[in-house]
């Protein structure tokens, strides 16, 4: 298959290895067996918004936002979640699995980093935990 133009179309070939002789490749089959990417952790990212900004030459956040093309707002949403917990960060750090990585967004991370009481973050990063039981 390939697409030409704006429509599928069917192009004859010799079929991958491990698709049985006549099954029909259907777009459910398709997403269940394309494999998932690790993207670039949120929390990396704002570990090296902060070494920029710990260079004597870098004084703002839209100095730092400049060198990754970024706007200043957008640099003091990721060095926000550099204040979550130590525990949160190193788990979200040892997960390996892709799935479970990507689930853990900034946007989802930073309702989390909001919130000062240590406490209060685990608790609600236990809930967190919960749903990608739920969804997985």
């Amino acid at each position: 298959m390939m697409f030409v133009g704006t429509r599928l179309s069917l192009i004859p070939g010799i079929p991958p290895v491990n698709l049985p002789e006549n099954h029909r490749i259907t777009k459910s089959y398709l997403k269940q067996n394309t494999p998932t990417e690790k993207k670039r952790s949120p929390l990396l990212e704002a570990l090296k918004y902060a070494d920029v900004l710990q260079e004597p030459s870098v004084e703002t956040f839209s100095q730092v936002g400049m060198r990754f093309n970024v706007s200043r707002a957008r640099v003091s949403q990721m060095l926000s979640l550099l204040n979550l917990n130590e525990s949160i960060k190193e788990y979200i750090c040892s997960i390996d699995d892709a799935q479970k990585h990507n689930f853990f967004t900034e946007r989802k991370l930073r309702n989390i980093a909001i919130i000062k009481d240590k406490k209060e973050q685990n608790s609600r990063f236990r809930k967190l935990i919960e749903d990608i039981d739920l969804t997985f």
